[in-house]
């Protein structure tokens, strides 16, 4: 939706997500070619990757220190990382080229 006024495929749901508390973790390099590692996550926190439309792909753990490896094999566009260890964690957005 143009105006803002819906919600189309949770797509403004995760941006408003990715604008609050971003210093809890971060991925670099971000945009990529689709190979990133987040850190500054909790320890051993669960973790979805999803698609723009909200669509879970698959799902990481992070390990002791709160980092975590991550690839991607889908094509080119923006996803996102979601706690689900922490739901008041904040979604990151990750850019694939």
């Amino acid at each position: 939706d143009v105006d803002g006024k819906k919600d189309v495929f949770g797509v403004r749901y995760f941006a408003e997500l990715c604008s609050a508390n971003q210093e809890s973790a971060h991925l670099f390099p971000n945009p990529s070619a689709g190979h990133a590692t987040l850190i500054g996550s909790p320890p051993f926190a669960q973790w979805e990757l999803m698609d723009g439309r909200g669509t879970k792909l698959t799902q990481f753990s992070a390990d002791e220190q709160g980092r975590m490896d991550i690839t991607l094999s889908a094509p080119p566009g923006i996803y996102f990382l979601k706690s689900i260890s922490f739901p008041g964690l904040s979604a990151i957005k990750w850019i694939k080229y």
